[in-house]
């Protein structure tokens, strides 16, 4: 029994140490846990910062590009509109000049075997109507033209702004 009362203090030593072993390094792990949370959560309310920072960047340079593309396309429209209006006003003029022509001549009833007489006719030998046909005709494919030329350098103007 002796031995066993000269071991006690050598084992309650060394309960001691562990149990102050296990302190330290539970006492270590919470430090380390805390820190690493704290970086965590640093981090993140940097990068959350950094990314609503970026994101506004983002947004205005969105915004100036759209006032951009829509100053172009409103530039662009405006430049097609003056251009029909001066087509419309050439057709106006060009009519004008074509009502001074005689008018067609009358056909021959249906279904009667009348011998026809089909010569061609240059330009300033149409009719009055059918030359109206032709110039409006012409004034119509011109506006289709313009507005299809707008709407190829609106994309353009659009395609370069992305790049």
């Amino acid at each position: 029994m002796l031995q066993w009362l000269s071991l006690k203090p050598k084992l309650i030593a060394a309960g001691l140490i562990l149990a102050l072993l296990g302190i330290v390094y539970v006492t270590h792990k919470v430090i380390v846990y805390r820190a690493v949370n704290k970086a965590v959560a640093e981090t993140k309310a940097t990068m959350s910062a950094e990314y609503t920072k970026k994101l506004l960047e983002a947004s205005e340079l969105a915004r100036e590009r759209e006032q951009v593309m829509i100053a172009s396309a409103e530039r662009l429209r405006k430049d097609k509109d003056a251009q029909i209006a001066s087509l419309n006003g050439r057709l106006g003029s060009a009519l004008d000049g074509l009502r001074q022509r005689p008018q067609r001549s009358p056909s021959t009833p249906e279904g009667s075997p009348a011998a026809c007489s089909c010569t061609g006719a240059t330009g300033s030998q149409l009719s009055r109507e059918d030359a109206e046909f032709l110039v409006r005709e012409a004034a119509r494919a011109d506006s289709l033209r313009t507005a299809l030329d707008q709407c190829y350098r609106q994309y353009d103007e659009v395609r370069k702004g992305l790049k």
